[in-house]
């Protein structure tokens, strides 16, 4: 048997519970990334086809309550045909809300039967006082073990998870979901143009092509076209010359944290 992970994971959070998940089934792992732009062209070019022997891992983080629309763009595209499925969902330590429902129904619909859901956390992409470096060794370890329990489920005689089983929460007044309603302009990456070298680290790490190099100034430039505010770019500066500073986008920053700060959530896995 073999383990196929698909991940858009821009501050890899999801990669790094993805591949612990992996660590503890310990069958033969290929991943297949479709964070970048440049990775989800190939990508549409010549979707994977899905051994019979597989059991594949669909991952995506949670926006406001729902699967990322990139994530749920390219995962759409798979074709199974009955193969086992991993679901996996990382959050900010506010809920998960209905991404796990979603990301099961586009299992189903996709030809895949699921066997185990995962809802994990990750840093918030917002703030690094929200969930503060997780996944921690913890939170690895936990992911790991849940691998584990997966590859013994799967060496019996198993069913799929039903509808009923998956973590589900209807309801979606978070704090994070106002920063959607703002102008892009107004809440977005600011480049700080005396500190930036001009490395184009943030435009290598952007999933979405937001931020260019200009060749002129030699310094990062936001474009303003289709940001997810992920931070991705912020995390990768290497002179902290990049991120979001805007006002309106603090206020949405201390919504966040006064919301759902605290206490650290757990980890939730589903057999």
């Amino acid at each position: 048997m073999e383990t196929i992970l698909f991940y858009f994971s821009p501050t890899h959070t999801g990669q790094k519970t993805a591949r612990a998940i992996a660590r503890g089934l310990g069958f033969e792992t290929k991943e297949v990334d479709v964070t970048l732009p440049q990775q989800r062209k190939a990508f549409m070019a010549a979707v994977p086809a899905i051994p019979e022997n597989a059991v594949v891992l669909l991952e995506s983080p949670v926006y406001g309550g729902h699967l990322n629309g990139v994530a749920r763009q390219m995962l759409s595209q798979l074709k199974g045909n009955g193969q086992p499925a991993i679901l996996l969902t990382l959050y900010g330590n506010r809920h998960y809300d209905e991404a796990n429902k979603e990301l099961y129904d586009l299992a189903r619909t996709a030809g895949f039967r699921p066997v185990a859901c995962g809802s994990f956390i990750g840093e918030h992409s917002f703030s690094d006082k929200i969930a503060t470096g997780r996944p921690n060794d913890k939170d690895l370890a936990e992911a790991e073990a849940f691998g584990k329990s997966i590859g013994a489920k799967l060496a019996g005689s198993w069913s799929e998870l039903t509808a009923e089983q998956i973590p589900f929460n209807a309801r979606n007044d978070n704090p994070s979901a106002k920063a959607a309603a703002l102008p892009k302009e107004a809440i977005g990456p600011h480049v700080d143009e005396e500190k930036c070298i001009g490395c184009g680290s943030c435009v290598q790490a952007c999933p979405m092509g937001n931020l260019v190099l200009n060749t002129e100034k030699g310094k990062a430039e936001n474009t303003h076209t289709a940001c997810l505010r992920c931070r991705a770019c912020a995390r990768v500066c290497p002179v902290q010359g990049i991120d979001f500073v805007g006002e309106e986008w603090q206020k949405v920053v201390q919504r966040c944290f006064m919301g759902f700060g605290s206490p650290a959530r757990e980890n939730v896995t589903v057999l």
